[in-house]
């Protein structure tokens, strides 16, 4: 059975310079009024944020459409003190509060723990057992986690949570390969994909790629632009029909700079929905195994 996901806007840009793509920078707040409107006018409505993306909370409550009942997820920031106890329990409260303030909201569709490490502590059961209060007093609908890698889920406790956010683009489609998605899905888990065009990389021609990537990737990079090239679709039509053919997704979380990238981004979504690409279903051949070119976190940017 297909699964159409939902296409989530990510806000990273809204409140910080973020991406190796990005030339713009800071997104302007008049820009983003234009993108939160337009998005619902198309009928996108669901925002991906975290504590910890500089002003994008503050940004989205500010510039939000009146009376747009957007779903908003956001990230718990990573939690660095060394012991918790109750007396944390009030840290925690003054930041979901400023959180839930900033975006003017009264209910959260997701939070999620920015540093799935958090869960792993000794001391770990006092985070849970605050997250789990969240959830039974209705300031949060699906508490959840953000993971990097698969090695992170089989140690991680998972009872009590619902929503999971990962990395999965057509590169980077270890997750998928390795059955971790299916493991997930099985558990019931709302799974959102991040990081589905490597910060914009995947959707540059290779000419225009960083030196700090790897050759070899560069190289294969130039194969699949050949590819698309050859078969009449764009670098874009190829990243969205490959998240909407994997059959276990919920939503697909996209970072945009302005509304011709979400109408772009929007117009290749329903094309690939409708099944109007001609476009073969074997995704293994744009797979790349080198996690030092398909993890931001990997890359040498000096």
């Amino acid at each position: 059975m297909t699964i159409n996901p939902h296409l989530c806007i990510g806000t990273a840009q809204f409140g910080l310079d973020y991406g190796v793509t990005n030339k713009k920078g800071l997104i302007e707040q008049k820009i983003v009024r234009k993108i939160l409107k337009r998005a619902i006018a198309k009928g996108i409505n669901i925002l991906d944020t975290a504590q910890n993306y500089g002003s994008s909370e503050y940004v989205i409550g500010n510039n939000i459409p009146f009376n747009s009942h957007f779903k908003i997820i956001t990230k718990l920031s990573p939690q660095n003190q060394d012991k918790w106890d109750k007396s944390t329990f009030n840290k925690w409260e003054d930041e979901i509060k400023k959180s839930m303030n900033l975006l003017k909201i009264d209910q959260l569709e997701g939070l999620l723990v920015h540093k799935a490490s958090d869960l792993l502590r000794s001391d770990s059961k006092y985070l849970i057992n605050w997250l789990f209060s969240l959830k039974e007093r209705g300031l949060v609908n699906k508490l959840g986690l953000s993971i990097y890698n698969d090695d992170q889920i089989m140690k991680l406790p998972l009872d009590g949570f619902q929503l999971i956010q990962l990395p999965l683009s057509i590169y980077d489609q270890t997750l998928l390969q390795n059955g971790t998605l299916q493991f997930l899905k099985e558990l019931g888990f709302t799974i959102y994909a991040r990081s589905v065009f490597l910060q914009g990389l995947i959707l540059q021609e290779a000419d225009l790629w960083p030196s700090f990537l790897s050759k070899e990737f560069i190289n294969h990079h130039h194969k699949v632009c050949k590819f698309t090239k050859n078969n009449n679709v764009s670098l874009l039509d190829l990243s969205l029909h490959f998240l909407i053919n994997c059959n276990y997704l919920d939503a697909v979380v996209v970072g945009l700079t302005s509304v011709s990238e979400l109408d772009s981004i929007q117009s290749s979504w329903e094309k690939s929905i409708s099944q109007k690409l001609n476009l073969s279903q074997n995704f293994n051949q744009f797979a790349w195994k080198n996690p030092k070119d398909t993890d931001p976190r990997a890359w040498n940017k000096l």
